[in-house]
């Protein structure tokens, strides 16, 4: 609305003339909506919409629908206007849900028209997922179906759970959300059954901030009953009272029969009790909590007949499976079975399966020995006693030995019948085991012996040397031919060790040297060789040791001795002319030291006489000492 003014000026006129009049445009209304918070909108936020009016006269009424439905509204009435033009007419919406989306429009009017304007309203949510299924006999067809905004879609892999909402497995399925489940006939019925979860995202994130959403369905089939895992197969009584059979079955028809037929085909006329109850299964070889029906029976065992084998049959509208149920007495356990013995270099494994165990914890026991007594006996650890099929390992065994050995087990009850005899003979030891062993015995006993011989040929060499040295002096140019010609070879040459290292009932196993071992008085020193008797217990070789050694011996009057007590030694010379007399000093009256002249050459040194006529200076007479020539014709001739 305008003023219009219209001035006249005269100069006849005092004043100038004037005239105001009032213009008053009247249009329809002219709408704009305004959105106040600009881009996409997501489930859950807010959002304000606001119609701006411009119109002459007011507008008397406008409003707001979305998809064509008032929503929000003003009318004019007696007490109330629209005061002032361009004024704004907001809706808002504090929490944006997706059925919020659609087209919101603004609707004004006023004397002179009505006027509108629109606005369209996008809300994206992540998906509400179903999936939809088909079961026929020879597969079950699964389908993911998402609602979401945006509609493009990402499928996960789907999840196999129980009804109990265990996880089963994952199954993969196509890029398009479906999945096939081909039926088995070497599964149970029921392991397909469960809930089947299909998870599917198109980048939009719930209130809780998850991008992948989930839709579930349960599949129950329809099926024949099936006996769950949980059921005994070997059931306890005691004879003469009453055994509570107990049968667990799977049958999502819920009207399933059950009986019990003895092994003869006679049916056991006895009524169940029935009820309800949650036990497992196992899907897919996964242990999982099903809702299953239990039947009760109360079997009375009045003989021994009783105490069989027995058919469960379970039916329904479907048809038929059986279960077999063995009822069995408290007693000891039954001897293991399929007994083996395995032997790998040094450790041998025996192997068996357990039998039944009594209705009670049992252990084992392995016997064994070369030979039926079996007099060695092993206790199998407790921590081994719990598989199906069990070993243990027995060591320290005699190599190349035949074994026998029987298993058998032990409850509370006491212990079961033993199991046959199994032979069987320990590997030889290899080659190289032996070869070694017999080093490591032969090495000591060689040492020994080759000491032995050392110091024998040592002292027998140094006396020789000696010996020699004494005649040096004497000896011509053909000394060697002359002693090549003189000296005889020693045929026999034997060292008893005397009584003070053996006392006389050793002195029946001494042993005789097989080297001989030469004693000299040139330097007064005297060899004692200890000789060791054979043992049948240790099983080693005669040996001979250099025990000690005394240096000059004093010489002065000893202490009466008898035969026993001395050391003596037997020369025979080869039978061959010789170029002088032998002179063997102190063989009539003999001592502890003996010298041995061959030939007449040196009469400076030794007298060829015999020896009553050596110089008494010479010996030490010993009382009691008799004439060992004399004594050895004496015993020849009573011979």
């Amino acid at each position: 609305m305008q003023n219009m003014s219209c001035y006249a000026v005269s100069d006849l006129l005092i004043s100038p003339l004037s005239r105001t009049i009032y213009l008053d445009i009247q249009y329809r209304p002219y709408l704009t909506i305004i959105q106040r918070n600009k881009g996409s909108i997501t489930e859950g936020e807010s959002v304000e919409l606001c119609c701006h009016s411009n119109s002459n006269p007011h507008v008397h009424y406008i409003a707001w629908l979305r998809n064509n439905h008032e929503i929000l509204f003003w009318r004019q009435n007696g007490t109330t206007y629209f005061d002032e033009l361009n004024k704004d007419f907001c809706l808002p919406i504090n929490s944006v849900y997706r059925n919020h989306t659609g087209n919101y429009t603004c609707f004004a009017e006023n004397i002179i028209a009505k006027s509108n304007s629109s606005i369209a309203i996008n809300v994206l949510y992540p998906p509400d997922v179903k999936v939809a299924y088909a079961i026929t006999e020879q597969r079950i067809t699964l389908l993911c179906i998402p609602y979401g905004t945006p509609d493009n879609y990402t499928f996960y892999d789907w999840e196999h759970r129980s009804e109990f909402n265990e996880h089963i497995r994952g199954i993969h399925g196509t890029p398009e959300g479906q999945l096939i489940i081909n039926k088995s006939q070497i599964r149970k019925a029921n392991e397909d059954d469960g809930i089947y979860v299909c998870t599917v995202s198109n980048g939009v994130s719930n209130q809780k901030g998850k991008f992948s959403q989930e839709g579930q369905v349960c599949i129950e089939s329809s099926v024949s009953p099936v006996f769950v895992a949980d059921n005994t197969p070997v059931q306890i009584g005691q004879y003469g009272k009453i055994v509570t059979l107990t049968i667990k079955v799977y049958d999502k028809l819920y009207n399933s029969q059950v009986f019990i037929i003895k092994k003869n085909g006679a049916t056991v006329g006895v009524k169940p009790t029935i009820e309800n109850i949650t036990t497992h299964d196992t899907f897919y070889g996964v242990k999982i909590r099903v809702a299953g029906i239990q039947f009760t029976f109360h079997l009375h065992l009045t003989s021994a007949n009783d105490f069989t084998s027995y058919i469960v049959e379970a039916r329904n509208d479907v048809g038929c499976n059986y279960f077999y149920v063995r009822v069995q007495s408290e007693s000891c356990p039954e001897p293991p079975s399929n007994v083996s013995v395995k032997a790998t270099g040094q450790i041998v494994t025996v192997s068996w399966i357990p039998g039944f165990n009594g209705g009670f914890d049992q252990e084992f026991f392995l016997e064994f020995g070369t030979d039926f007594s079996l007099n060695f006996t092993v206790r199998v650890p407790e921590k081994e006693t719990k598989e199906e099929k069990m070993d243990h390992s027995l060591d320290n065994l005699s190599p190349n030995t035949a074994y026998f050995i029987c298993i058998f087990s032990k409850n509370k009850k006491g212990d079961s019948n033993k199991t046959d005899y199994v032979a069987f003979v320990t590997p030889q030891v290899s080659q190289e085991e032996s070869t070694l062993h017999r080093k490591l015995i032969a090495l000591p006993v060689v040492t020994t012996i080759g000491l032995c011989l050392t110091i024998g040929i040592g002292i027998f060499l140094y006396i020789k040397q000696k010996a020699k040295g004494s005649f040096g002096t004497n000896i011509s140019g053909t000394e060697d031919e002359y002693a090549s010609d003189t000296q005889g070879n020693s045929v026999e040459n034997r060292l008893y060790q005397s009584a003070e290292c053996l006392d006389p009932e050793t002195r029946r196993g001494e042993a005789e040297l097989d080297n001989p071992i030469a004693s000299s008085s040139h330097d007064n020193q005297l060899y004692q060789m200890q000789m060791q008797t054979y043992n049948e217990n240790d099983g080693k070789s005669l040996q001979c040791a250099l025990v000690q050694k005394i240096e000059k011996l004093p010489v002065e009057p000893m202490s009466k001795i008898i035969e026993a007590d001395l050391n003596y030694a037997e020369i025979v010379f080869e039978d061959r002319q010789l170029p002088g007399p032998v002179i063997i000093h102190g063989i009539d009256d003999k001592t502890i030291y003996s010298d041995i002249v061959i030939g007449d050459q040196f009469p400076n040194l030794l007298s060829t006489n015999d020896s009553s006529s050596e110089s008494e200076d010479d010996f030490i007479y010993v009382d009691g000492i008799e004439n060992y020539t004399e004594r050895r014709k004496m015993n020849a001739s009573q011979q």
